[in-house]
């Protein structure tokens, strides 16, 4: 998965199914018996769809879940943060080989270097590590945003963040801090019964973030301190040079109450005021023109 990150990230819905009504194992057992009728109604195109990602949150995962994934050809593996340190589980999946998406919240770095360095020694690479604050829903003061880059550096691998909170900001302020993958839980109805739907997307809000997202990512640029093509122009308009305030007649020599420093910017620039007076004016200068170097 590591291999299909380009500059572009990835954004993932995760759809919420609870509320079933169910407890305990019937709890897990209706779930299951969800899991199957969805894996039935969907059809994913896998080759317009390179990153399509079925993620399953149940009460209890363990690898008998996994086993009925694997039936419905599941491409990639989400885990919860809940298990994030359960290493005999993350060891058990990282053995298929496929895709591992980790959420990490609750955890310190430490534990997700144990977590990681449990995949890696099933001989599984293909890890995203994501970034999350395991509160229903979760304050914006505590998402932390800045754990992502140092995940990044921590790691060298891609690192998501799955967000809790309620509205499209932190949505927003992980695209710009620099996230690969953006987690963001979606309902079809906010005020449904259970803990997610209130800090859920609907569609709306959906369709927001992953605007807002697809703009920043353009907005990011590529670093290099530049002019930018729509101020080639301003450059001229809206810079300041030496202009003369007053007609200048040829010969003249001119001094400090003879120029001042005005729009627009094709004039000599300003850094050499100094050097502009005491020369002599070669013809005549017009009151209020931008002085160039063959007129002095």
């Amino acid at each position: 998965m590591n291999k299909r990150f380009g500059k572009e990230i990835v954004i993932v819905g995760l759809i919420v199914l609870v509320s079933l009504g169910v407890q305990g194992c019937d709890r897990r057992q209706a779930a299951i018996e969800k899991i199957e009728e969805l894996g039935g109604m969907v059809e994913i195109d896998k080759e317009k769809s390179e990153s399509a990602v079925m993620a399953v949150s149940l009460m209890d995962c363990n690898i008998s879940d996994v086993e009925l994934l694997e039936k419905l050809d599941c491409p990639a593996y989400k885990i919860g943060s809940d298990d994030a340190i359960n290493i005999p589980f993350l060891e058990e999946v990282a053995s298929i080989g496929k895709p591992i998406l980790l959420s990490t919240g609750m955890c310190t770095m430490n534990e997700v270097r144990e977590s990681v360095s449990a995949i890696l020694g099933k001989g599984n690479a293909d890890i995203i590590l994501l970034h999350c604050v395991t509160n229903y829903p979760a304050n914006p003061a505590h998402a932390n945003l800045r754990c992502i880059p140092a995940m990044k550096t921590e790691f060298g691998i891609p690192v998501g963040y799955s967000d809790h909170t309620i509205g499209t900001a932190c949505c927003i302020g992980a695209a710009a801090i620099g996230v690969n993958v953006l987690e963001k839980h979606f309902t079809h109805d906010k005020n449904a019964e259970g803990p997610d739907h209130m800090l859920s997307a609907d569609t709306e809000e959906m369709s927001q973030i992953i605007e807002s997202i697809r703009t920043i990512e353009t907005a990011m640029g590529d670093g290099v301190k530049r002019p930018s093509e729509g101020e080639k122009t301003t450059r001229i308009n809206n810079r300041k040079s030496i202009v003369s305030v007053q007609t200048i007649p040829k010969g003249t020599v001119i001094t400090t109450d003879m120029i001042a420093i005005k729009r627009p910017g094709f004039g000599i620039q300003p850094k050499f005021f100094h050097e502009v007076i005491g020369r002599t004016a070669k013809g005549d200068i017009k009151a209020e023109e931008p002085i160039l170097w063959n007129y002095v």
